[in-house]
């Protein structure tokens, strides 16, 4: 069994109440969630990759910066904090983001995608692990780049997501039925300008060429 890290979180008696009234004992349930968050929290980032573009993204997290992160407010931070930034300090214009749209694209979340998408953009001003460039600044872009649309050569937006497998060429049969299967079940999606397609129940599989190397995305076009 993989070796457990000991913690000692406080929590609120009502916090604790309910985890009792639904698992063996507290320690349990604290394990059972604790563990289980990052699970939840990578599914739904995968959720949202590819809903926003990275003007609208890099306004979430600017209204995050000097913002304190309450669970009693989670899922309910990013639509007010938002709207304020943009009435109050104009950053629609700053950005450059329609001030309606992304205000409407907020509210159609679901709590838990607005919670995990406050805890993403705090994360950038206040993760230890947030992205550095070489001068060992915050790296905007390199955080944005985790979410950001991404766009098509004829301007649809696309979903995209890593790079699922980097092959050699000569492409087969046997190597796309591969790729197919491969891609079956994810939830992850990418662009490339392909110099081969192939297509699959849920979309389009794409084949990029580069140098040596061929690297295969799942396109989704929404």
């Amino acid at each position: 069994m993989t070796d457990k890290k000991k913690t000692a979180p406080r929590i609120q008696e009502s916090t604790a109440t309910f985890i009792q009234d639904r698992f063996k004992t507290l320690n349990s349930g604290l394990e059972y969630v604790a563990d289980a968050f990052p699970v939840l929290y990578k599914r739904a980032m995968a959720e949202l990759k590819g809903s926003f573009t990275r003007s609208q993204l890099s306004l979430i997290i600017d209204v995050f910066n000097a913002t304190a992160l309450t669970p009693s407010m989670a899922g309910q931070h990013i639509a007010i904090s938002v709207s304020d930034g943009i009435a109050l300090d104009g950053l629609d214009k700053k950005w450059d983001v329609n001030a309606d749209e992304i205000n409407n694209q907020i509210a159609a979340l679901t709590h838990f995608q607005a919670a995990c998408l406050e805890i993403w953009a705090n994360g950038f001003w206040y993760g230890s692990g947030s992205p550095e460039d070489e001068t060992g600044n915050l790296d905007l872009d390199a955080h944005v780049d985790e979410l950001a649309a991404n766009e098509s050569q004829n301007g649809q937006r696309v979903r995209r997501g890593h790079v699922l497998r980097t092959i050699r060429p000569h492409l087969t049969d046997e190597i796309l039925d591969r790729i197919k299967s491969d891609l079956r079940d994810t939830d992850w999606y990418a662009i490339g300008d392909g110099s081969c397609s192939t297509a699959s129940s849920a979309g389009e599989i794409r084949i990029t060429q580069d140098k040596n190397d061929l690297e295969y995305f799942f396109v989704e076009i929404s």
